[in-house]
């Protein structure tokens, strides 16, 4: 029967919607048609009486006596709500059950390989135009062995190297043990240095170098190498290279004194670098386009680097430089002079490349996301339920994987970053789009967003009240009159 309340808010919307001239008039052959058709015994609701008990009185059932027992005797009203209350519940009760416990997860599935997917791919932005390496200058070429030796080159003249054939050096040969010089503090410095060294250290001793090609950091590594291997030759003079023990003797004097002198001056020149606030090492590559996709590699003098940061200077003024500049000589005084400028280049340039970017960004996005959703099909195994649905529509899946590519192929930059939505969409919106899941989760998902002391069960309740109220606005015509 009608409850006090339902006849309450029947009756307040009546008045608003007679108010506005409005009519809500059942369609044929549904539920709420064969509901209104029931007998009411109030006939004609009288202007002035109380609507609310009125409709709740009027679609009563009679009340009988009996041997003075008194039988409540259902209305036919009574009856088909009685019927449709217990059909609904278990259809309803279905609905969100299959919703929870199938789409749901399958929703989360999808998420989850979509979600691998893209961690293990890295896109790429306009910063990774530079693969930037910073530059120290590392303990050992301030270490004694600098003072106390190389610093007596700085007059040295001779520029000279004897060549040596290597050819005869063991295979196993140890470079790093046999640099070492007994003291051994140095010589931890020696390893250290010898082990962080980017550079290929025996390569430097054992091939030749076009040594005009190498930057003012590499002349370090390869004059250091060399002076330190020649240095220990001389005192060892146990290698074998097919050289009486004279002319071994005198090959290592006169290379280690020619190593001795250039790295004295590769010091000398990458101090007068530091003091002069070169930012960027001469090895750094500064042939910038953004229409290049291949990375260019920049080294920053870590020292000048952090002096131009204490001014208010960032890497982003340097890459402006670099997009403006095709010169490798700024210092930190013209980067800050000139920042605005090299500022407003980077922007533009990276507004530029940020176009292209964003298209292969996507381009990659929807492969995933289509790589995600068939293995997501491939891995699931269907209910009964749904095997005997699949059974009666044998074109099913296809029609789906056609819709839900279709759905992907119509993705934008900027729909990209909603995964859940995405993911919702594809699963419930059209894989089970022959069940009401989609609805029922869609509402669940934005009630919860409202608040977070929301619970999905009380989240399902709002959503399948919602949803019974879209369910019975279906079955009306809303005539204005």
């Amino acid at each position: 029967m009608l409850t006090r309340i339902s006849s309450t808010i029947a009756a307040n919307l009546a008045t608003i919607l007679t108010s506005k001239n409005i009519t809500l008039v059942p369609k044929n052959l549904t539920l709420l048609s064969e509901l209104s058709n029931c007998d009411m015994t109030c006939g004609v609701v009288d202007i002035n009486s109380d609507i609310a008990d009125t409709l709740e009185s009027s679609f009563k059932g009679t009340v009988t006596e009996h041997k003075g027992q008194s039988n409540y005797v259902q209305s036919k009203h009574d009856i088909l709500v009685d019927n449709y209350t217990k059909d609904l519940t278990d259809l309803v009760t279905g609905y969100i059950s299959f919703a929870r416990n199938v789409v749901n997860k399958e929703v989360l599935v999808l998420r989850e390989k979509l979600q691998d997917s893209l961690e293990s791919y890295k896109y790429k932005e306009p910063e990774d135009l530079f693969n930037v390496k910073y530059y120290k200058l590392h303990d050992v070429f301030k270490s004694s062995l600098i003072d106390e030796e190389i610093q007596t080159y700085s007059s040295y003249s001779k520029s000279i190297y004897d060549t040596v054939d290597f050819s005869k050096l063991p295979s196993d040969f140890n470079l790093a043990a046999y640099i070492l010089t007994g003291d051994q503090e140095q010589d931890s410095i020696i390893q250290s240095w010898f082990n962080s060294s980017p550079n290929p250290l025996i390569s430097y001793v054992a091939n030749t170098i076009n040594e005009y090609s190498l930057s003012t950091i590499d002349s370090l590594d390869y004059s250091l190498i060399n002076y330190l291997f020649y240095r220990s030759l001389l005192n060892k003079t146990d290698i074998d290279l097919g050289l009486s023990l004279v002319s071994l003797k005198k090959i290592a004097i006169a290379n280690k004194d020619y190593f001795g002198a250039k790295l004295y001056v590769a010091l000398d020149l990458y101090k007068k670098e530091i003091k002069n606030g070169r930012i960027l090492c001469n090895c750094s590559n500064t042939s910038f386009s953004y229409f290049n996709r291949q990375a260019i590699d920049i080294t920053i003098y870590e020292d000048n680097f952090d002096e131009f940061v204490k001014q208010g200077g960032n890497v982003e003024i340097i890459f402006g430089y670099i997009s403006v500049s095709k010169e490798h000589t700024v210092n930190i005084s013209d980067l800050i002079v000139n920042k605005d400028k090299y500022l407003s280049r980077w922007n533009n340039s990276r507004s530029l490349y940020l176009i292209s970017l964003n298209k292969d960004r996507l381009d990659i996005f929807k492969q995933l996301l289509r790589q995600a959703f068939d293995s997501s099909i491939a891995d699931y195994k269907n209910s009964e339920q749904e095997d005997l649905f699949y059974s009666k529509n044998a074109n099913y899946l296809q029609e789906t994987c056609k819709l839900c590519h279709e759905y992907i192929d119509k993705l934008e930059v900027s729909n990209i970053d909603d995964l859940d939505a995405i993911t919702l969409d594809l699963v419930a919106k059209i894989r089970y789009r022959f069940t009401n899941s989609y609805y029922i989760l869609k509402e669940m998902k934005e009630i919860m967003e409202m608040s977070d002391s929301v619970d999905p069960l009380e989240a399902a309740l709002y959503s399948t009240v919602k949803y019974l109220v879209d369910f019975f606005v279906q079955e009306l015509d809303v005539v204005k009159h």
